[in-house]
């Protein structure tokens, strides 16, 4: 049985109980229709189509918007393409279209990620990454972010 689309934006949001949602990744592992599904979910494929309006990062600044320092963590769920894994991350700073942060495993340039926060998730896109030591320091684009 396929996961429907009202359980799949529950499942982006954080929103289905653990049981349930430990059910689903394990579906989503193992069905490709429904893992294609989850990234082409209407209101997330919206953010993708943001994305590819804008041009390709080419290791030269380009946020407009004041950085800010944080030492905030969170937790980096790989959505396109779909992982059940969950990354613990640490912010390194945010400004009000990215964030730079820092974590243990590489993540691919172009991947759409879902960052929860305390108060919020935030959905983007990986800008880039490059390897620091054991982990990595990555940008993300933010596309937007949903209060918890």
């Amino acid at each position: 049985m396929h996961v429907g689309a009202e359980d799949l934006e529950r499942y982006l949001l954080d929103r289905l109980e653990k049981l349930a949602a430990t059910s689903l990744e394990a579906h989503l592992a193992e069905c490709s229709s429904c893992a294609k599904r989850l990234s082409s979910a209407v209101f997330f494929d919206q953010l993708v189509q943001l994305s590819q309006r804008q041009a390709a990062f080419n290791g030269t600044e380009k946020r407009r918007e004041r950085r800010v320092s944080t030492n905030d963590s969170g937790i980096l769920q790989t959505i396109n393409p779909f992982s059940p894994d969950r990354v613990n991350v640490h912010i390194l700073d945010v400004s009000k279209s990215g964030m730079k942060i820092g974590g243990p495993t590489i993540l691919s340039p172009g991947a759409s990620v879902k960052i929860r926060l305390r108060a919020m998730i935030a959905f983007g896109q990986v800008r880039h990454c490059r390897e620091i030591g054991q982990g990595c320091e990555a940008g993300i684009q933010l596309f937007d972010a949903l209060p918890i």
